[in-house]
């Protein structure tokens, strides 16, 4: 099974659960694994997995909400000691140990803290790009439809800021000034953290022409929409504009779904 940790395969929860592991670069939960898997035949697969998607909803919230991770071998030994103590293993007991956490250390952030920080934080300049990949792959997943057919990213997509980082002058508005004509610092940095946040990141594949990257969002658009088979990008076929106002409306529209990818049970 350890083989199956460091070499995730996405074809189980398990395996899912392991390659968001590996983006996030924690290993403390192993034993916490390793223990869960050893009573998988006694707890049944829903309880198992679902328990699963919990672990990573409080993994994965602490991350975009840039909470440490330095206290996770307190947290991850105290569970398995919970574990140990119970007679058998639910999803419901998992979920109030987990709540019951305190402090920035250990908190598993509820829905106002994690909307706060997924929408409005420059998390292509706080995360690792894998991690950010991470979170819009499984975001695409939850795009699916049972019409649709699914199926799995690969690390062949890249990550594309619709408002360039480093734009043409000429095609994208210039960043306001003061009277004195000087550069308005507060209005550079709120757009320099909205063109990092996630309502202005999709991702796209090899093919796209990397010297449109810069050009006007009039440009781009046809391109992304043409050469994109995800529904992630589906977004951009009904958008004619893309302003600040924009990538904040599609950062909350994205979050609709991160809330549920990543839920944080009211129990």
């Amino acid at each position: 099974m350890y083989r199956s940790l460091i070499s995730p395969k996405r074809d189980s929860k398990l395996g899912k659960f392991a390659s968001v592991l590996r983006a996030l670069d924690t290993t403390t939960v192993y034993p916490v694994i390793f223990f869960l898997e050893s009573r998988r035949s006694e707890a049944g697969d829903s309880e198992i997995n679902g328990i699963y998607d919990d672990l990573e909803s409080y993994l994965v919230r602490r991350a975009i909400c840039n909470l440490t991770p330095k206290n996770y071998n307190r947290v991850f030994f105290s569970l398995l000691k919970h574990l140990r103590g119970q007679e058998k293993i639910t999803r419901l007991n998992i979920q109030r140990h987990l709540l019951s956490l305190e402090g920035e250390s250990s908190v598993w952030p509820d829905d106002d803290s994690f909307r706060q920080h997924f929408v409005f934080d420059p998390l292509y300049e706080r995360l690792r790009s894998t991690r950010v990949q991470m979170i819009l792959d499984a975001i695409e997943q939850s795009l699916a439809t049972s019409f649709q057919e699914s199926f799995s990213l690969n690390t062949y997509l890249s990550i594309e800021h619709i408002w360039p980082q480093k734009p043409e002058p000429s095609a994208w508005p210039p960043f306001p000034s003061n009277e004195d004509g000087t550069p308005n610092l507060s209005s550079f940095l709120k757009r320099q953290n909205l063109i990092n946040s996630i309502g202005n990141l999709t991702l796209v594949t090899p093919s796209f022409n990397s010297s449109l990257r810069n050009r006007s969002f009039t440009t781009k658009q046809p391109t992304i929409i043409k050469e994109s088979r995800l529904r992630l990008n589906a977004y951009f076929q009904d958008i004619n504009t893309w302003t600040e106002e924009d990538i904040i409306d599609r950062g909350e529209k994205l979050f609709v779904y991160a809330q549920q990818v990543w839920a944080r049970p009211k129990v």
